[in-house]
């Protein structure tokens, strides 16, 4: 009787430790060298919508000058604090929102009436152009700041007061850097394009040093662990600035103390190495937190030189 010969298979092996510790090592290496790339693809993302928001705040207020004749007040009407935001809502593709906010009444209050949801509740919409994405701080730090249990929203860029050496040390004696209101939270500075309650307000003609070399609004959007410094969107100057601050210290440098800082804070962001500034001329750039002081200071404000007695010229813009 035949017998078919036994066909022998091969064994098959399992990899040994040597092989699996190896193959391990490979993908951690992998992986050390594809998270900072992604990480930073997602800066470079955050901080380009960053600057686009900037851009487009300050396409807006060239609209608000073009159709009021002025621009705006950094706290609007004296006594209510109705922050510059508040005031673009319209030019911003948010003219619902605007409708709903009563602007003869301060933005603390939460009268409903007519077609007004309360100034409070509608600081608790979130207008995804005031925040840069590379921030978790998007909630007022107030505790009065809040309607229906629901805290305010806050912004992430703040509308330049201006220029206010004194706090360096760096400043000659006044009149030649003004600033007015000192008090808890720190002086509010005079030179700059969107100053405190002024009026009438200040024109984009106002700025003699010239638009292009002129600050608008910077942000302010840093993480904070301690001392929650934001504030409602649409608060701008009531003690300490919601929405508008001054230049006194470098970029990234300064935090809030909780106490009597607040207004002199540095605007700074989660960038590296600096944060975006919007212009007067509506242009937006980066600007490096390594900046000369008296450049930065210079381009506070709307007629640092005209103060000074020198020609615009002599302004070193930021680059």
């Amino acid at each position: 009787m035949l017998t078919r010969p036994s066909v022998r298979r091969p064994g098959r092996h399992a990899f040994t430790l040597i092989e699996l510790l190896v193959v391990i090592a490979i993908i951690a290496i992998l992986i050390s060298l594809l998270v900072p790339a992604v990480q930073k693809v997602r800066d470079a993302a955050s901080r380009t919508q960053c600057l686009n928001n900037m851009k487009q705040l300050g396409l807006a207020v060239h609209m608000y000058n073009d159709t009021n004749k002025a621009l705006p007040t950094g706290g609007g009407t004296p006594g209510l604090y109705n922050s510059w935001l508040v005031q673009i809502l319209p030019y911003i593709e948010q003219t619902a929102l605007y409708q709903q906010y009563n602007l003869s009444l301060a933005y603390n209050t939460n009268t409903v009436a007519g077609n007004y949801s309360g100034n409070l509740t509608v600081g608790t919409a979130t207008v995804p152009i005031f925040l840069c994405p590379a921030s978790n701080n998007i909630n007022s730090g107030n505790g009065s700041e809040v309607a229906g249990g629901k805290p305010c929203t806050t912004t992430h860029y703040r509308a330049v007061l201006g220029p206010n050496p004194n706090v360096l040390g760096l400043a000659p004696p006044a009149p030649a850097y003004p600033v007015t209101g000192a008090g808890g939270n720190g002086a509010y500075a005079m030179l700059g394009a969107m100053t405190y309650n002024v009026t009438p307000a200040n024109k984009l003609t106002d700025i003699l040093d010239g638009t292009s070399n002129t600050l608008l609004a910077g942000e302010r959007s840093n993480v904070e662990l301690t001392v929650n410094p934001y504030r409602a969107w649409t608060r701008g100057n009531n003690g300490g600035c919601g929405a508008c601050q001054n230049v006194s210290t470098p970029i990234n440098s300064t935090t809030y103390n909780g106490s009597n800082n607040f207004n002199d804070i540095s605007f700074g962001s989660n960038h590296t190495g600096g944060a975006n500034f919007g212009f007067c001329d509506g242009s937006a750039r980066f600007v490096a937190d390594t900046i000369d002081m008296f450049t930065y200071m210079a381009a506070a404000s709307r007629a640092w030189n005209t103060a000074k007695g020198n020609p615009p010229e002599t302004t070193n813009p930021i680059p």
